[in-house]
């Protein structure tokens, strides 16, 4: 879902009831959050302005950052199956909190 959100922001429309804790890991969920952040801003959130974006508001950025998110914008998601991939890759965990499921097609 990180991917298809970088490449097309237009996703984010179907990414609305997603958290960033919902995220397995926390590097994701702030990349997720970051992402939402700038796109409710009108900016763009692409690799290099969620980069900035994390790089002013956190600290310390996490090692290897960049590379990371230009790894997650070359899994080769399709963008017009978010849907698809945020109402399937959501499982409860054992507090019945939602848990986005990694997986192939889970970034």
């Amino acid at each position: 879902m990180l991917s298809a959100l970088l490449h097309d922001n237009r996703c984010a429309r179907h990414l609305a009831t997603l958290k960033p804790d919902d995220f397995a890991h926390d590097t994701n969920g702030q990349i997720f959050r970051h992402a939402m952040a700038l796109i409710a801003r009108d900016e763009p959130a692409r690799i290099d302005t969620v980069y900035a974006d994390m790089a002013q508001r956190r600290r310390p950025r996490p090692a290897g950052l960049f590379d990371y998110l230009r790894a997650l914008y070359d899994l080769g998601v399709v963008p017009a199956n978010v849907g698809y991939y945020a109402a399937h890759l959501r499982a409860p965990d054992s507090s019945g909190r939602a848990r986005v499921v990694h997986g192939q097609n889970g970034a």
